[in-house]
């Protein structure tokens, strides 16, 4: 953590990067890590860029910044497992890339990572690196957090859960946090959405402790619903007694097949990883050439699980 305290002291334009499709966890270490340089070094310049998510916006907007931006300014990469992930490749731009990530290392990139896949949220860590470096933080940046370190471990409910994801969250509602107002920020749906829910529900398909189901862009087009709302469904498998993996497969209009898969047993991310997967232990994504490659991996699938359920 020195090279991060060095580097952000050295610097006065700081841009802070997220990945595609940005979530709870990517808002919330963005945000929360923009919010805890500029109260503590009003006079630097920090920005954070990449995608908009509209039901985040209460957390703060991202910049729009130029090239010229970047010239002498050091780049911080949160929550990437890799650099074709990083939303805006600009980053490439900065003097000096610093990574702070809890993805499972696959890539190496920057002159500095900070990478632990032992931490639930990425929002943790940028929490962490607030109190080793003894860095300022006000209410804005202190939900930011919060809600980066609910999203991503599911309300506590994940594997990666400890003491002190459970201390932090309890520091940041010193902050005067509103957790019902939170909640209902994150959580609230369209009816379409309800509606698409059910019809997974419908579709589920379950054998030997693995639930999946199967989405194209017919059933996007029917419920008019977006690609995050595609694998927030996934939710809905994931408690089903007796069938601890998990999947949901997504068919873009290329024809590819995009993966989530979960357990809430053993890790699975050995069983996938020859899949080209990124991710976590327990939950990992990836692309399937198409719809006839689905049943295939999902006989691989079922057999590499296969032990679990023998030793239990």
């Amino acid at each position: 953590m020195k090279f991060i305290e060095t580097q952000i002291k050295a610097f006065d334009t700081i841009v802070i990067h997220g990945h595609k499709n940005p979530d709870g966890d990517c808002y919330g270490s963005q945000l929360g890590l923009k919010n805890m340089i500029q109260n503590t070094f009003p006079h630097k310049n920090v920005y954070v860029v990449g995608q908009t998510k509209d039901h985040l916006t209460f957390l703060g907007q991202m910049d729009v910044i130029t090239d010229e931006t970047y010239q002498n300014s050091l780049v911080i990469v949160v929550d990437c497992g890799n650099t074709q992930s990083i939303s805006d490749q600009r980053f490439k731009l900065g003097k000096v890339v610093i990574r702070i990530d809890h993805h499972i290392l696959i890539e190496n990139y920057g002159n500095y990572q900070w990478v632990d896949d032992s931490f639930g949220s990425c929002s943790e860590m940028v929490y962490l690196l607030k109190e080793k470096l003894n860095l300022n933080l006000t209410f804005k940046g202190a939900l930011a957090i919060y809600v980066g370190l609910i999203t991503d471990t599911g309300n506590f409910r994940y594997h990666r859960v400890s003491s002190q994801t459970l201390r932090i969250a309890s520091e940041l509602l010193n902050y005067g946090i509103d957790v019902a107002l939170v909640e209902q920020n994150i959580n609230k749906v369209t009816l379409n959405f309800l509606k698409y829910q059910g019809y997974i529900c419908q579709n589920i398909v379950a054998c030997d402790g693995f639930a999946y189901v199967y989405v194209n862009q017919q059933i996007i087009e029917q419920f008019n619903i977006n690609l995050e709302e595609v694998f927030l469904s996934i939710n809905i498998l994931s408690n089903i007694k007796n069938f601890p993996f998990y999947a949901l497969f997504f068919e873009h209009h290329d024809s590819k097949i995009q993966v989530r898969i979960c357990s809430n047993g053993p890790q699975i991310y050995h069983i996938v990883q020859k899949y080209g997967c990124k991710g976590h232990l327990r939950a990992c994504s990836m692309f399937l050439p198409s719809e006839k490659e689905i049943l295939p991996f999902v006989s691989t699938i079922k057999k590499e699980i296969a032990p679990f359920f023998k030793t239990t």
